[in-house]
């Protein structure tokens, strides 16, 4: 479960990443979200695209928020997540077939704005998925994620010389968070922006949201600048992902 990384340019320095890296970290996502079974034979890469179209996340959907681009294939994962993926064992990501994002919806403005951001990833069989979930992994999947944002953070900081650096943070897991859908994962991740004099400017609180069907994967992360994005905003959108994944198979 490879990430790809998003600099959507709001406080200078924020990364947005998918919960595809952080499921070894809080996953224990195993079973299925209700959905009906999948057609027979090979799944292929314009099944797994419509699928993915069909589940994520589209303008419209959280009512408040403003979307800007547009539904896309996430890029190739860069060395240091390459190098995370490796470490916690996870299945290759080249045997993807589709890692689709969302449009991206924002609220607010600047280091008090809101971002959302729904993925879909499909693999070939429902067992590589469980294999990428594999709860017997969960303690060496969470020491190679914080080992490599301590890395991301440290290339970032340095990149940013004389401007505000990504300080300490902390991570937590919760099982199985979502009402009705079995082996469900949560990974919260509370950062700090901090100023030259090292006093802490902002907070950042990013919420990444999973759960598995078939041979997919549905990932959800918010992120709040400031604040916590409100529970019932997660809600909302988590209950979209979830109905339409159990509307459709692939």
């Amino acid at each position: 479960m490879s990430s790809r990384l998003l600099r959507p340019g709001v406080a200078g320095c924020a990364t947005l990443l998918t919960a595809g890296l952080l499921a070894g970290c809080g996953g224990t996502a195993t079973s299925s979200a209700g959905v009906a079974p999948p057609t027979s034979g090979p799944i292929t890469k314009a099944q797994a695209v419509a699928y993915a179209h069909a589940v994520n996340l589209r303008a419209g959907d959280l009512p408040g928020f403003t979307n800007s681009g547009s539904e896309t294939e996430a890029p190739k994962p860069g060395r240091l997540a390459l190098e995370e993926t490796r470490c916690s064992g996870d299945v290759n990501p080249a045997r993807r077939i589709a890692q689709i994002e969302s449009t991206e919806f924002s609220a607010g403005r600047s280091i008090y704005s809101e971002l959302m951001k729904s993925t879909v990833e499909v693999w070939p069989t429902p067992a590589l998925v469980t294999s990428n979930n594999n709860p017997s992994r969960k303690s060496r999947a969470r020491a190679c994620f914080v080992h490599f944002l301590n890395a991301l953070h440290k290339r970032t900081n340095q990149q940013r010389k004389g401007r505000l650096q990504i300080g300490p943070f902390t991570i937590t897991t919760v099982p199985n968070p979502l009402p009705g859908v079995s082996h469900s994962f949560l990974t919260t991740i509370n950062e700090t922006l901090l100023l030259r004099t090292g006093a802490i400017r902002a907070h950042i609180y990013r919420d990444i949201f999973g759960f598995t069907t078939g041979p997919a994967e549905i990932n959800l992360e918010a992120i709040g600048f400031g604040h916590p994005i409100p529970t019932s905003t997660e809600a909302q959108a988590l209950q979209l992902l979830v109905n339409r994944a159990t509307a459709h198979a692939v």
